[in-house]
This record gives C-alpha cells, sequence and structure tokens, in this order.
C-alpha cells in the first residue's frame, strides 16, 4: 500500500516541476515562440515558389493595381540655349511639370527552378499618362541640350568624326546599288553592240545568203523575232542562240521600231539612258509600262518584250560576262566596278544616277572618290562589306576612331595600310559629298543640333534625332522606354531560406556586369519589387541592385515613420554612392556616372536640384536648381521591419547631361562646315529631368499586412496564455499529490509502528 503513496509523491514532484518550467519559462521563451510563429505565417503567405501560391498574382504585378505606382517627371527647360550656345552666358533652367503616368508592372514568362528555391521572369513595363494628376500637357514645348547630339561627338570623338560616322547608309546604299543594279546596269550596257553584234549583222548577212535580197531578209528577221515560236530553217542556227522566248506579237511597226538603233530606248541604242532605263526594266525598278506609249503597244506586250531581253541577257550575255571576268555570280562585277572601275567608267555609273533624280549620283565606288586608289580586287571588297560589315554603324565607328591613329589598325578589318588610308580617305569624301551637306540642311530646318526643342512626349518615349537615326539606327534618343522588357532575372524565393527572399541571383541573365565599370561587377542585392528581409533591425543595411544605376544601392536607416497606421524603417541612399569612385569612372562629387551603360553618352544621375554636388561646382555653372533636404530631394523607401515590406516608397533622381570640361570636340575640321559651337562653355552639367518614382500602400494592402502581422502573432499569445494557465494548475496537482501520497506513506508507518508493538 505505501508503494501507491510513494508513486504520488514522485508523480507530484513531476507536475510541479512541469507547471513550474511552463509557469515562469514560458514568458522567457515568448519572442522566440513568437518569432517562429510570424515567421511561418509570413513565409507561407510571401513566398511565391510556384504558380499556385497564394501571393502569386500580387507578386507577379496584381499588387500595383490596388496601390497605384506612378512615375512623375519634371522637365527642366532652358531658356537661353542661344547665348549657353555661344559661350555668352551660363544655362538658365526653368522646372516644368509635374507630368505623371500610372505605371503597370507585369512579371511575364515564369518559371520556378531549384525545387522553387528560385523564380525566373521578365518584367513587362507600360506606363499611361494621368492628366489630372498633372500640370500640363505632353504636347508642352521643351527646350533643352540634346543628348543625341552630345553623344555622337562623344562616341565619334568631335563633330567631324561623327559626321563621317554617318556615312552608314550611304555606304549601305552604295554597296545595294553595286549588288542588285549596278550588275544589270552593266549587262543592258553591253546588250546594244551584242545584239548589233550577233544577230543584226550575223543574222541578216547569214539570211541574206539565203535570201538575196536585204528586204527581204530583214522582214524574215523581224517576222521570226515578233511570231516565230520555233527554229527557223533559213539562216544560220548557231546565231539564232538565245533569240526565242514568248513571241511579242507585236504591231509590226513597233516590232521594227525596237530593232531601229536611231530610235531611242530601242534594243540597240547604246546611250547611257536608254541602257539605264533597260537596266531598270530588268531590275523591276521601272515598270515595262515605260515602253508602251513609247512603242504603241499594250501593257502585255511590254512585258513579254522585257522577258524577252531579260531572258536574252541572262542566257547569252551573262554566261560570257562571267567567264570572261573570273567570276562566279553577277554580284561580284558590283564589286569589281566599286574597288577598280574596271567594267564601265566610273562617270558613266555616276551619270546612271541622274535618272533617279537625286542632287548626288547613287554610285559613287572607291576608284570614283580616290583615284590613287583604284585597286581594291573583288574579292576584298566581297569581304570588306560582307565579312567585316564595314557599312553597319557601329563597325564603321569602330574602324574609323581605329584608322584616324594608324593606317595599319586596317588590318583589323583585312586592309593594307594602304587600302586602309583610302578607304578612310574615301569615308571622310563621302562625308563631304553626302552627310554633311543632308545634315546642315536637317539642322537648319529642324533646329534640333546641340539644343533641340521637342515635346515632352518626344523627350521621353518618342524621340527621333537625325543624325543618330544615321550613326546608330538601332538606337533611341528617348529618356524612357513604354511597353519594353529585358532578358530575365532569376531570384531567390526565400523558399528555403526565409531572409534570402528577393535577393538577385541574375539580373538580366548576367551574375556579374562584365565589361562596363573597370572591374567586374557581382549581381548582388534585392530586387525593385518591393521585397526586402525580413525581422529587420535598425542596423541592418538594406542593398538593393538599381537598374538605372547598375550597380547595387546601400540604403541605411535613418528613423522611423507611420504609414497608414503601419510602423515602418525609413531607408535613405548612403552618400557613399555620390562619391568620386574610379570602379565607375566617377570623379563629380555628387553625381554618379551612367555614360558607360548609355552608349557613351555623358550621363550623370543625381538626386534632384543636384542636392550633393558641391556648391563650389554648381556656382557659376548653372542658375535654376533649387535643392532643399534629402527628404524632399532624395530617395526615401519606408520598410515594415518584420515582413521586410516596402510600405511606401520615393524614388528621386536627375538625369543630367554632362558636357565635359577641355574637350576638342570642334577641333580637326575634315569639312568646311559646319562649325558647331566651339565658343561653347566647357565642364558644365547640363539637367535634363527629375523623375519621382511613388508608390504607397492602399487601404485594402494596409490592412492585408495589418491582419497578416495580427494573425501571425495571435498563435505565439495563446501558446502563452496556455503556459501562463496551465502552469499553475500543474504545480497545485503536484503539490496536492505530494501532500496526498506523503500522509499515506505517514499513515503506513503509525500503523506498522503498532503492529510491532
Amino acid at each position: 500500500m505505501s508503494n501507491k503513496y510513494k508513486v504520488s509523491v514522485g508523480c507530484g514532484g513531476v507536475w510541479i516541476l512541469i507547471g513550474l518550467f511552463l509557469a515562469i519559462g514560458g514568458p522567457l521563451l515568448d519572442e522566440t515562440v513568437s518569432n517562429y510563429g510570424i515567421e511561418k505565417a509570413l513565409k507561407d503567405y510571401l513566398v511565391v515558389d510556384s504558380f499556385d501560391a497564394p501571393f502569386y498574382n500580387d507578386w507577379a504585378g496584381g499588387i500595383e493595381e490596388t496601390n497605384p505606382y506612378y512615375e512623375i517627371y519634371y522637365m527642366w527647360n532652358l531658356t537661353n540655349a542661344q547665348d549657353v550656345g555661344a559661350g555668352k552666358d551660363i544655362p538658365r533652367y526653368v522646372q516644368k511639370g509635374p507630368y505623371t503616368y500610372q505605371r503597370h508592372r507585369r512579371n511575364v514568362n515564369v518559371s520556378f527552378l531549384d525545387n522553387g528555391n528560385l523564380a525566373q521572369y521578365s518584367v513587362l513595363r507600360d506606363y499611361v499618362f494621368m492628366p489630372d494628376r498633372s500640370n500640363g500637357t505632353i504636347e508642352d514645348i521643351i527646350v533643352n541640350i540634346n543628348p543625341a547630339y552630345v553623344g555622337i561627338m562623344s562616341q565619334a570623338g568631335g563633330l567631324q568624326a561623327g559626321i563621317t560616322a554617318a556615312i552608314s547608309p550611304y555606304l549601305t546604299r552604295f554597296i545595294t546599288f553595286f549588288e542588285k543594279e549596278f550588275p544589270r546596269v552593266y549587262l543592258a550596257y553591253l546588250v546594244p553592240n551584242t545584239l548589233q553584234d550577233v544577230l543584226v549583222d550575223g543574222l541578216i548577212a547569214s539570211i541574206e545568203d539565203v535570201l538575196h535580197d536585204a528586204d527581204a531578209s530583214w522582214d524574215y528577221f523581224i517576222k521570226q523575232w515578233n511570231e516565230a515560236t520555233s527554229l527557223p530553217s533559213t539562216g544560220n542556227a548557231t546565231l539564232w542562240r538565245g533569240f526565242y522566248g514568248s513571241a511579242p506579237n507585236l504591231p509590226l511597226s513597233a516590232a521594227n521600231s525596237l530593232w531601229d538603233q536611231t530610235i531611242t530606248n530601242s534594243f540597240l541604242d547604246s546611250s547611257a539612258n536608254s541602257t539605264w532605263n533597260w537596266g531598270q526594266m530588268m531590275n523591276g525598278n521601272l515598270d515595262a509600262g515605260y515602253l508602251v506609249d513609247l512603242f504603241n503597244i499594250t501593257h502585255d506586250q511590254a512585258r513579254t518584250v522585257v522577258s524577252w531581253y531579260t531572258n536574252f541577257t541572262n542566257e547569252i550575255i551573262t554566261p560570257g560576262v562571267l567567264s570572261s571576268n573570273q567570276i562566279n555570280s553577277t554580284k561580284e562585277l558590283g564589286y569589281i566596278q566599286w574597288g577598280l572601275a574596271s567594267l564601265l567608267p566610273a562617270g558613266v555609273v555616276d551619270h546612271y544616277g541622274t535618272q533617279l533624280n537625286l542632287e548626288n549620283p547613287i554610285e559613287l565606288g572607291l576608284v570614283s572618290a580616290v583615284p590613287d586608289c583604284s585597286n581594291m580586287p573583288a574579292d576584298q571588297v566581297f569581304s570588306l562589306f560582307n565579312v567585316y560589315r564595314i557599312q553597319d554603324p557601329l563597325v564603321l565607328q569602330a574602324y574609323l576612331l581605329a584608322a584616324s591613329v594608324n593606317d595599319s589598325n586596317g588590318g583589323a578589318w583585312g586592309l593594307s595600310p594602304h587600302l586602309s588610308q583610302c578607304f578612310y580617305s574615301y569615308a571622310v569624301l563621302v562625308g563631304a559629298g553626302f552627310a554633311e551637306p543632308d545634315l546642315e540642311q536637317i539642322w537648319q530646318e529642324e533646329g534640333n543640333d546641340m539644343f533641340a526643342t521637342r515635346t515632352v512626349d518626344q523627350w521621353l518615349w518618342r524621340c527621333s534625332d537625325a543624325w543618330l537615326d544615321m550613326v546608330s539606327p538601332t538606337s533611341s534618343c528617348s529618356l524612357q522606354f513604354n511597353h519594353t522588357y529585358y532578358e530575365p532575372h532569376t531570384v531567390k524565393t526565400g523558399k528555403d531560406d526565409f531572409s534570402q527572399i528577393g535577393l538577385y541571383v541574375k539580373w538580366r541573365n548576367q551574375s556579374e556586369i562584365v565589361g562596363v565599370w573597370k572591374n567586374t561587377l557581382p549581381v548582388t542585392g534585392y530586387t525593385e519589387s518591393g521585397q526586402f528581409k525580413p525581422f529587420l533591425g535598425n542596423a541592418d543595411v538594406m542593398t538593393s541592385f538599381d537598374p538605372d544605376m547598375v550597380r547595387p544601392t546601400p540604403m541605411n536607416h535613418v528613423y522611423n515613420v507611420s504609414i497608414n497606421g503601419i510602423n515602418a524603417y525609413r531607408y535613405q541612399i548612403n552618400s557613399a554612392l555620390y562619391a568620386p569612385n574610379p570602379l565607375f569612372y566617377q570623379t563629380l562629387t555628387g553625381t554618379m556616372n551612367v555614360t558607360a551603360v548609355n552608349q557613351d553618352v555623358p550621363i550623370l544621375l543625381s538626386a534632384w536640384d543636384l542636392l550633393h554636388v558641391p556648391a563650389f561646382i554648381t556656382d557659376g555653372m548653372l542658375v535654376g536648381m533649387n535643392a532643399t533636404t534629402e527628404e524632399e530631394c532624395g530617395t526615401n523607401i519606408d520598410i515594415e521591419p518584420t515582413t521586410g515590406m516596402v510600405v511606401q516608397a520615393m524614388k528621386r533622381l536627375q538625369v543630367n547631361l554632362y558636357f565635359p570640361p577641355n574637350n576638342s570636340w570642334f577641333d580637326n575640321q575634315l569639312y568646311p562646315t559646319p562649325v558647331g559651337y566651339p565658343n561653347m562653355k566647357t565642364g558644365v552639367i547640363f539637367p535634363l529631368v527629375k523623375v519621382e518614382e511613388f508608390v504607397t500602400l492602399g487601404d485594402e494592402t494596409a490592412g492585408m499586412i495589418k491582419g497578416k502581422l495580427s494573425q501571425a502573432a495571435n498563435l505565439p499569445e495563446q501558446i502563452l496564455l496556455a503556459t501562463v494557465i496551465t502552469g499553475p494548475i500543474l504545480v497545485i496537482i503536484g503539490i496536492f499529490l505530494i501532500v496526498f501520497g506523503y500522509r499515506g506513506i505517514r499513515k503506513t508507518q503509525a500503523g506498522y509502528e503498532s503492529i510491532n508493538e
């Protein structure tokens, strides 16, 4: 019986220990249990590791439908462009705007990798103008320095070199002519004499040997050409080769006229105009209907005549020309003419260009421009234009920069030093004869050279620049892009490690930025999706990888704010980003150099109104900036520290164009005009536009975040309540069991002693 009481005492002790642990240890474990509960609840909701994840639609872009994301632009209008260009005054600016657009972002081409630990996607962005949130219209006129004009000079090394770089469309036009049109022109040039020698003189003599009548011989010849479809018995059969195609069946007078050497545009007319026209009809550039009124025939008959002429050329003349020049295709005739001018005198072909009503001839081969260089063989011409593709804008610019330093650099394009010198001279002459006059006319008519006058819409989205179109037709001078997406991003979803949610693995398919900055730059930091590391501390530095700056962007916690009832940490950009940094070729304090990622256009980013640029730099440089504080001119990101979600963002940047000091862009005159702006002050920052990306949580999303935080917090509170209540109860039960057991043992011992007595 005593064993029962001993068990009671033992159990009571255990219950007391458990109760004390729950009553005392429960509150001590509150923070650990609470964090676990919150992390689990948030992870279950925020981690997007599949298309079925609860937060997928919001993550993919739906959150911007309930929390509008705005991009706000303030344009800088230059009020004294003429005086600035003449070096008579410093730039004076007036701000216009705001011009507000709503952004619609969507993650597209989404896939999940590594068992849901990685997400891969591209971001599609569309922008819609919001008149009710704007002060002005997109048709407002803005005058400012022209980034396209400055950018071309920066790339080419000066105004005159930039004009030479603009010959790309002319080179393309020339080589297209030589490859496609010139062979037909040349073959048509050979037709009259060939027809005269082979058919007319040879056949007529052969027929006359049989008929012994000159008139009858000619009539027989014309009738056979015009009506016959089989080889005639009269005359030398060999001479009839190539004679037959479809019988034209023309009126006899028309047939006679087509074979009359004295009639313009007949088969036997060897004048430049005639052979050009026949060549153009074979090329399809001139309709066969051209012959209708000339010879009083129908359109169908005219097409039949051109078809016969083309067949005769292809079957009789072309094989002989290929054989005599030891080439495989008629295209190579153009290369021979461009490099040697040995088929037709250069001036003859130039004359053909007048048939297109061009001020300048359509043909300009190497020998036409540089007579002393008439020694580039056809295979090298082919290589220059088809292997090295010298006519492509970027290739051409690279060649011009290299060849301007040393003729031997032309070896990279398969050119000897002599031929490199020739081609460089050729490029300059094409620039003088074609590009420079065209650009001068465009600049005079449009006024968009160093300074441009455009609408807000044109500056932001629909910019067009004639010089840029010539130098780099695939480039854009717009400051923004609409309905675009780039190579895919790869980011961590936080599935296995919640602390890494939203971290880049690859940005635009790059894990490293190579060949842009001085050294290779790893891609590190969070995406711009609005999700940072959860459970932030005051000392934590948040780093995002910024697509505008193309570099990691550290941000520091500065103070706490309340946004729509949610407590948040405010972060601002680390001031080190604005300091000189050789990695980014950054020398001007207060700015971020992004020239290398903007096709060498000298673009500097800054806070609004050049906030961090020292006054000793801006004083005397320009007028119109109104910098105040980081809160008003800088970037402010407000993050809810538990979830890591952005509850309000105000990303503010100013895009500036830098006119570098001591440049020699208007020196080294290759052409007499234009002279450009040699008196313009250098080393000046020209502000272009202020941009604010703004979003704040609406009531619905704010309520959702509060609900998730409350839901996550409820579980640990319930557990804590249970431990606080259950612990004392277990202690009381334990005490009762011990008392019960102890008294039972005492009674048992007392009874045992009385028996022994």
